[in-house]
């Protein structure tokens, strides 16, 4: 090939880098840098005639170690993977930007410097950060109006409930025994809607999420349950303390208490297996059961369970995945971020 012809290929290449929206720099293993497209100058605020020659932390203070520590890694023929940073502009304006940083290699296979492909993603992050305040604030909403729920639960019928129970007995001591079976039966229906109302107030307002004691609130809603399916047992693994929010500790408690309530009305199991743990996305919770599965995931007619898990965490910003196999069980699994406060 001519020396023309190169010369005509290497403005193409100049070309259509410059055509691609993605800031790409590049320096040497000096940290100078040797390329800087027009993207780069809309990012960065600075003209590519300006940065060429500059050295790299003379325009991004305090950024060369990352560069640095990239060229240890690529003399190791290790990969970095993409990441999310923060870069002051040549004007001082800070953006958030992902980052994908790459070797530069001569004919030898010898590194001799480093390329950058950024991209602004200062808005997607502010409307992630929007996205989640909101989720936050709805959350609260409804862990206020719950607990008001179960405050006018307690004071209002169970009490009306439990003063009639006790003037019930009184009157059935005065009675003869022709009455009294007719009045075992109200003081008993009596007696189950008293721990129906019981049941929902713990269920809307579990007292130990106050203190983000999700494993103790999904332990104590299999307890209360626990009849559905009287051979089953609850197992926890990694069950200590990760320090939850409360936002993070009722998201994932509703969660669980959805994957709980299906496993003991329809797994036909005889266990459930409860994990929650540290991930690097956030906050992970699975719940297994090795109950009879099932080839078609759905929620039985007038129920929302699965739609429902799903949906809380999507909601925070994460996620939930269920799975099924015949004769061997349902797995849950749910991941949220963690909150910032």
């Amino acid at each position: 090939m001519s020396s023309g012809d190169h010369s005509v290929q290497h403005e193409l290449v100049a070309h259509i880098l410059d055509s691609i929206d993605d800031a790409i720099t590049a320096v040497d293993l000096k940290g100078t840098v040797v390329y800087w497209n027009v993207a780069a100058e809309l990012l960065y605020g600075l003209r590519g005639a300006e940065a060429l020659g500059m050295n790299f932390q003379d325009i991004f203070h305090n950024v060369w170690g990352e560069y640095a520590r990239a060229i240890e890694q690529f003399n190791s023929r290790k990969i970095i993977a993409p990441y999310i940073t923060r870069r002051e502009r040549f004007d001082g304006r800070v953006v958030d930007v992902s980052v994908r940083l790459s070797p530069i290699r001569n004919d030898e296979g010898h590194l001799v410097g480093v390329s950058g492909i950024a991209r602004d993603v200062t808005a997607q992050l502010q409307l992630e950060r929007d996205r989640q305040e909101l989720a936050t604030r709805l959350l609260r909403v409804e862990e206020y109006v719950a607990k008001n729920i179960a405050a006018d639960i307690h004071d209002g019928p169970l009490q009306t409930l439990i003063a009639s129970s006790l003037r019930l007995r009184m009157l059935q001591k005065r009675l003869g025994d022709t009455e009294s079976a007719s009045i075992d039966a109200i003081y008993e229906a009596m007696t189950e809607s008293i721990s129906e109302l019981r049941s929902i107030m713990f269920d809307v307002a579990p007292p130990a999420l106050d203190s983000g004691g999700l494993i103790e609130s999904l332990r104590e809603y299999f307890e209360r349950f626990h009849d559905l399916a009287s051979d089953m047992t609850l197992l926890f693994e990694s069950p200590g303390s990760l320090g939850l929010s409360k936002t993070e500790a009722t998201i994932l408690y509703r969660i669980g208490r959805e994957a709980i309530g299906n496993a003991l009305k329809h797994s036909g199991g005889t266990e459930i297996r409860i994990s929650a743990q540290e991930i690097p996305e956030g906050i992970q919770l699975t719940i297994r059961d090795n109950g009879r599965g099932s080839e078609v995931l759905q929620s039985p007619p007038g129920h929302l369970g699965l739609t429902t898990m799903v949906g809380l965490a999507r909601r925070s910003g994460g996620d939930t995945v269920i799975a099924s196999v015949v004769g061997e069980g349902t797995s849950v699994t749910a991941w949220i971020p963690r909150s910032e406060n």
